[in-house]
């Protein structure tokens, strides 16, 4: 039967901020948030691992996480739980509307809305810095969002959908303060020390494909 230790489940439930109920099931654990919705980890087999959303009983969302070590495992379980079940930031809701209203090309206003919103150890404008969601534009006007490993690797997160260039600039930074905050904290509860690297992964594994 597949088991999570009790050592892990106590930091989890201290990481997440409030109490969950956990149920075991023959080849995976349940984690309960109301009678319409539980999370899922199942083991598929060695090292292969799905993580299931149930929404009214049904499969609404899953991932897998393919050749993971049980360490990695736990650790990106831990994020997506703290990620499902504890608060996040704000609404942004309001503040979209002042990032629509932005002038072409207004770089001064950005910033100004940018470090009200976000704060400035999460963005750079116009001047790359590792661990930042750094925005350019070039002198012909193309507009480029990404991410600066440690390494020099950039992470593009410039592609725009229904939302303006300059709310995808905030949604990024918000998101990358928001999950350094996250991996901090786990940092803390599961007394862990990660590497830069094993960080950049957890923020953009997606995007990531090789790891050295």
């Amino acid at each position: 039967m597949f088991k999570l230790d009790e050592q892990y489940l106590k930091n989890l439930k201290a990481f997440i901020g409030k109490e969950i109920r956990i149920y075991s099931l023959e080849n995976g654990i349940e984690f309960y948030h109301d009678i319409e919705l539980q999370y899922r980890l199942i083991e598929l087999s060695l090292n292969h691992y799905e993580l299931q959303i149930i929404e009214r009983g049904k499969i609404a969302w899953k991932t897998s996480y393919d050749n993971k070590s049980e360490t990695e495992m736990k650790r990106e379980l831990a994020l997506i739980l703290r990620g499902y079940f504890g608060a996040g930031m704000p609404d942004f809701g309001l503040a979209r509307e002042k990032f629509k209203s932005i002038e072409n090309k207004n770089l001064t206003k950005l910033d100004e809305l940018m470090s009200m919103y976000v704060g400035n150890d999460f963005y750079s404008i116009n001047n790359p810095q590792e661990w930042k969601i750094n925005f350019d534009l070039s002198q012909t006007g193309e507009y480029d969002i990404y991410f600066l490993c440690k390494n020099g690797t950039k992470i593009e997160r410039g592609k725009v959908g229904p939302i303006s260039i300059f709310s995808k600039f905030c949604l990024e930074a918000r998101y990358l303060k928001e999950s350094l905050e996250r991996i901090n904290q786990y940092q803390k509860f599961f007394s862990e020390h990660l590497q830069d690297d094993e960080i950049e992964y957890l923020l953009y594994r997606k995007d990531i494909k090789n790891r050295n």
